[in-house]
């Protein structure tokens, strides 16, 4: 495992930017959230899979880049052999991490090896580390899928040590994005006697996209 760093311009605000596509075979941390990096793989120019820890970050993906395929609980092996068949220009799908193997067996289905015609983002890779623990079949099944793939990359914003990386995923290596222009993080204090609501909400509007980045909550004992 060794370090890369990738040195954004000046006045950049966005990934694409300043690259064409994600790199392959690597770690990536952008640095930034809000950089545009699944749009950037959801719009260039190759068949992508991007998979993504929760279905809310799917069907938000879905609805704002066109042509784009959703996979989650409720959408059918059928839907994405239509998708894959029908399909004019590159195939890009949003997928859950739980819904990755069966993503690829549909693909299979109509001539697709999605091991070697597809690019597969790992998006929000810091979530195989936290939620290991009470989503530990997902988890491993996508660990177990991900080796197969000729093209991969693990993205993700939030910095992670060398020493917790998982085994599965050491022999990568880490490329950094290193901005020009990053703003201090912003800390809002919110007091209220309702704890339990107001945290809810905030969770809530990060999952449903009405907030973005990641939101890190400090709660006084």
């Amino acid at each position: 495992m060794y370090n890369k760093t990738i040195k954004a311009p000046q006045n950049a605000k966005y990934l694409s930017d300043f690259i064409k596509e994600l790199p392959s075979n690597c770690l990536f941390g952008k640095g930034l959230t809000g950089c545009g990096g699944t749009t950037l793989e959801l719009t260039c120019e190759r068949h992508s899979i991007i998979a993504m820890p929760f279905k809310n970050l799917v069907i938000n993906k879905e609805q704002q880049i066109k042509d784009v395929l959703g996979v989650y609980e409720g959408v059918s092996q059928n839907d994405i052999k239509d998708y894959a068949k029908n399909h004019k220009g590159k195939i890009k799908i949003c997928t859950t991490y739980d819904s990755l193997p069966r993503t690829i067996d549909a693909l299979e289905q109509v001539g697709v090896n999605a091991f070697t015609d597809c690019f597969l983002l790992v998006d929000e890779y810091h979530c195989l580390f936290k939620d290991y623990s009470f989503r530990n079949k997902a988890i491993l099944n996508l660990l177990e899928v991900t080796k197969r793939f000729k093209k991969v990359c693990f993205m993700s914003a939030t910095p992670i040590e060398g020493e917790f990386i998982m085994n599965e995923l050491k022999q990568y290596e880490i490329v950094n994005v290193e901005w020009q222009n990053v703003k201090e993080v912003t800390i809002v204090p919110t007091q209220t006697n309702k704890v339990r609501n107001e945290v809810v909400k905030i969770i809530k509007d990060h999952l449903e996209g009405k907030a973005f980045g990641n939101a890190h909550i400090f709660v006084n004992s």
